[in-house]
């Protein structure tokens, strides 16, 4: 009796477990080689049918296609990922990021070799980073077309 007592609280035990753990965070890696634009959302926006997250996205992307342009010549390479965490490896740095704990989890983050990054999010609405996005390059990069 004893022992089928203590096989039901260890059974018991690993299904509550099960219920509670938390969900596994979709982490994306990029390695810096040059000047770079990351901008990311939450992967749940992925294929979202929330209107804030299907805004956010498209806010995300109107300000990653207008900084580009105010940072010229520099050509950076840019990056739009839907990931709960990024790692940015930077030489022999190694930096995480997650989406959750940025503002509304809408963010990006300028970087170049040999420089830690700049990291932007949102914490008025998304469509504040099409202005967040370029005031950041234009401080980052001293990039004078980007000023606001």
């Amino acid at each position: 009796m004893r022992f089928i007592s203590s096989a039901l609280v260890i059974l018991v035990l690993t299904h509550v477990s099960s219920l509670t753990a938390a969900p596994r965070l979709h982490t994306e890696e990029v390695r810096v080689k040059g000047p770079t634009i990351i901008a990311f959302v939450p992967s749940d926006s992925k294929n979202s049918q929330e209107e804030g997250a299907i805004e956010g996205a498209a806010h995300l992307r109107f300000a990653i296609t207008g900084t580009p342009k105010c940072v010229s010549p520099l050509r950076p390479k840019v990056y739009l990922l839907y990931a709960d965490v990024i790692s940015v490896q930077n030489g022999r740095n190694s930096r995480r990021f997650e989406a959750h704990r940025l503002g509304q989890s809408v963010s990006a983050i300028l970087v170049e070799p040999g420089r830690g990054p700049e990291v932007t999010y949102s914490v008025e609405g998304p469509s504040t980073l099409q202005y967040l996005l370029r005031q950041a390059a234009h401080s980052y990069w001293a990039a004078i077309e980007c000023r606001q």
